[in-house]
């Protein structure tokens, strides 16, 4: 982001997790959170938050 380097921590949540916490009409297949830190504050400069899903909508 801009000229300046950031920590990344990626988190991705386990299959069976994502899968015993679907509901309604769309599945959730995936889940990925990436964390952006400044190494020089040590503070989280900005967070993604990113869903892999399937809708099966109404009949």
């Amino acid at each position: 982001m801009g000229d300046e380097d950031y920590f990344v921590l990626k988190v991705v949540a386990d299959r069976a997790a994502v899968m015993e916490r679907n509901e309604g009409p769309a599945e959730v297949l995936r889940r990925v959170v990436y964390g952006y830190f400044s190494p020089k504050s040590g503070l989280l400069i900005y967070m993604e938050d990113s869903h892999l899903t399937r809708d099966y909508g109404m009949p």
